[in-house]
């Protein structure tokens, strides 16, 4: 009984010793302010949508690169059957859209053997020429959706996509076209 209330004595000293005082944490007394009930991102913290004018560099810092660069993973990882990134050349940004290109590669950065993906077939019969993706992202009120995503195109795919879902010709590179 004795070794119990001792115990017990012990713990609860321990949890006075742990208990910060009014210099710990908040020196000067200002404890920031609880954030208001019921005022929370709805995106769940994802930065969207852009700046209205077209930025023709994002960069490399810009929650909008990281924000985009997962969802755009994701998809072109589908495509070749194997987790995969895009290492992006060009990422633009125009409101509510994002416009990302470059070449993909295995995780490590190596290049990928196309040949054991599902797009093995293209890279054979020459509908597939080379390793660069061009992918169209659209800010859905929550989070980066993609719209448009094309592993080695042997034209330019994003040729049509100002008319078809009215993007800037600029943010996507068709600007003199």
């Amino acid at each position: 009984m004795r070794v119990k209330i001792f115990g017990i004595l012990i713990a609860g000293l321990a949890v006075i010793g742990c208990s910060p005082d009014a210099s710990s944490q908040y020196p000067d007394g200002q404890e920031p302010a609880a954030a208001p009930a019921g005022e929370s991102d709805a995106s769940g913290g994802v930065a969207g949508p852009a700046a209205p004018q077209l930025n023709s560099e994002v960069a490399a810092d810009d929650p909008i690169r990281l924000a985009v660069i997962g969802p755009t993973n994701t998809n072109l990882s589908e495509q070749a059957g194997r987790s995969v990134v895009i290492n992006p050349e060009i990422m633009r940004s125009e409101g509510e859209w994002v416009f990302v290109y470059g070449p993909v590669r295995n995780i490590d950065g190596s290049p990928i053997d196309w040949s054991t993906t599902p797009l093995a077939d293209a890279a054979v019969n020459g509908t597939m020429d080379g390793d660069v993706a061009v992918v169209l992202l659209n800010w859905d009120g929550l989070d980066w959706r993609v719209v448009e995503a094309v592993i080695g195109a042997t034209d330019v795919p994003q040729g049509g996509w100002p008319a078809e879902h009215h993007v800037s010709p600029g943010l996507v590179g068709m600007e003199g076209g």
